[in-house]
C-alpha cells in the first residue's frame, strides 16, 4: 500500500459506511476495530484519483488509512514510533504486513506526546497555530487568548516549525516562550494543516476532526468555537 503523509484535498464524506464496499470488508472492520479506529471517516485524494478512507485514532497521532486497490484492500496503522501496513488480497482476504520506523520529531519542538499530556490534563480547550509568515495569524494571538479567557478553557498556542531560524529568537523575545512552542507533530501532518491560523478544539480529552481554518474576526471565530464544543465534535 502506497504510504500517505502529505494530505492533500479533503473531500467530504457521503457514506455513512464506507467500509461496508471495499474487499474483505468483514476483516478491514475487525482490523480498524483492533487498532482502536474512532470511526471517523474522511475521503481523501492523492492526485485527484488515489482514493482512500483516513480516520483518528485513540491517542494523539494516531491514524488509520485504508486503500481500495485493485488486488483487494491496504490497510495502515499510522503512529509516532512507526506504522504497520497491511495487505488483504481479495478472495482469500490473507493478512500480510509489513512494518516501517517513523522519523522521530525535532528537539525543542511540541510532539505528539507532548499533545497527548495537553489533552488529558484539559479534555476541554483550544489549540491555536500560527505561522510567522501570516501576519493575520500572528493578530489573531490576542484574540484567542481573550477568546480562550471568555470560554474558561486552557489554551494552547503552537508555532509552525518553518519558522526560519535567524528569525526564531526575536519571535521569543517579541512574544514570549508560551507564544512561540514550534510543533512538529504527525497529528499536524495527518490533517493537513496548511492555513494558519488554524484552531482546534479539544473535547472529551478528543482533538476534533473539524478545524477553523483562516483568520476570523473574534465574534465569528466565538460562535464556531461554540458550535463545534456543543455539537457531535465530528
Amino acid at each position: 500500500m502506497k504510504y500517505l503523509l502529505s494530505f492533500f484535498l479533503l473531500i467530504p464524506m457521503a457514506q455513512a459506511s464506507p467500509l461496508d464496499k471495499l474487499s474483505c470488508s468483514h476483516v478491514v472492520k475487525e482490523q480498524v476495530k483492533e487498532w482502536k479506529a474512532r470511526g471517523e471517516w474522511e475521503r481523501r485524494s492523492y492526485e485527484g484519483d488515489d482514493i482512500y478512507f483516513a480516520s483518528p485514532g485513540e491517542k494523539v497521532g494516531e491514524w488509520i488509512l485504508v486503500k481500495p486497490l485493485p488486488e483487494g484492500t491496504g490497510l495502515s496503522k499510522v503512529t509516532p514510533q512507526g506504522r504497520v501496513e497491511i495487505l488483504l488480497r481479495r478472495g482469500q482476504c490473507r493478512k500480510k504486513s509489513t512494518q516501517f520506523a517513523q522519523p522521530k520529531p525535532l528537539k525543542d519542538h511540541v510532539s505528539d506526546k507532548d499533545l497527548q499530556e495537553f489533552t488529558e490534563k484539559s479534555p476541554k480547550a483550544l489549540i491555536y497555530v500560527w505561522s510567522s509568515s501570516e501576519n493575520k495569524s500572528r493578530e489573531g494571538l490576542t484574540e484567542i487568548k481573550k477568546l480562550s479567557e471568555k470560554l474558561g478553557v486552557p489554551l494552547l498556542v503552537l508555532l509552525d516549525k518553518e519558522v526560519p531560524k535567524n528569525e526564531y529568537a526575536k519571535y521569543q523575545e517579541d512574544l514570549g516562550v508560551e507564544l512561540t512552542r514550534r510543533v512538529d507533530a504527525l497529528e499536524f501532518q495527518m490533517r493537513n494543516i496548511e492555513i494558519f491560523p488554524t484552531t482546534m478544539v479539544v473535547k472529551d480529552g478528543k482533538i476534533l476532526m473539524k478545524m477553523i481554518t483562516g483568520y476570523k474576526e473574534l465574534s465569528v471565530l466565538e460562535k464556531e468555537i461554540e458550535k463545534l464544543m456543543k455539537g457531535t465534535g465530528k
